[in-house]
């Protein structure tokens, strides 16, 4: 069983999440993941490592790796140097993620139109599952969502505002 992870970018996110992806609304996602990821074992796990959303993915995969789950983990790279024009940090955890990939799947030299598409058809192909971090069927997320679905992959929907709502009320 494969998993294929589609999530905003912090600047489509609501502002109390934002870049800093230790603070407690990144931390409840990133712990949401790894349950997730326990409870349903799967045998591959797709992440298509941009800002953000991916990170965590990303994170919680690692953690996860250094525990010694059995994690096989495929970063899918719309384009080569998609992360250039990041701030450092960005750049620099990117580099750590990628170390820990068991397979890089780099699908343009530069960037394009439709790149980032391309990237999610990759990742909704080799799925058996989408889990998506959004509230709204809007963007890059919500075309992975739609492909999805045309494709009867079942999909989940990991909400941001139930997020904000819940770490507000602990």
């Amino acid at each position: 069983m494969n998993i294929a992870y589609s999530g905003h970018r912090p600047k489509k996110l609501p502002k109390e999440f934002g870049y800093n992806l230790d603070n407690k609304y990144w931390s409840e996602v990133k712990n949401i993941i790894k349950n997730d990821i326990k409870y349903l074992k799967p045998d591959n796990i797709y992440c298509g490592m941009a800002l953000g959303f991916d990170s965590i993915v990303a994170e919680a995969i690692i953690e996860l790796k250094k525990e010694k789950y059995d994690i096989n983990f495929i970063a899918g790279i719309s384009f080569e140097g998609q992360e250039n024009n990041w701030v450092q940090e960005s750049k620099n955890k990117y580099r750590q993620y990628l170390q820990f990939a068991d397979d890089i799947i780099i699908l343009n030299k530069q960037y394009t139109k439709s790149c980032m598409f391309e990237r999610n058809k990759l990742m909704i192909d080799n799925a058996d599952i989408l889990i998506a971090f959004t509230d709204t069927i809007e963007g890059g997320t919500g075309h992975a969502i739609k492909l999805a679905k045309s494709k009867g992959i079942k999909v989940y929907i990991i909400s941001p505002n139930k997020i904000i709502e819940k770490m507000n009320n602990i």
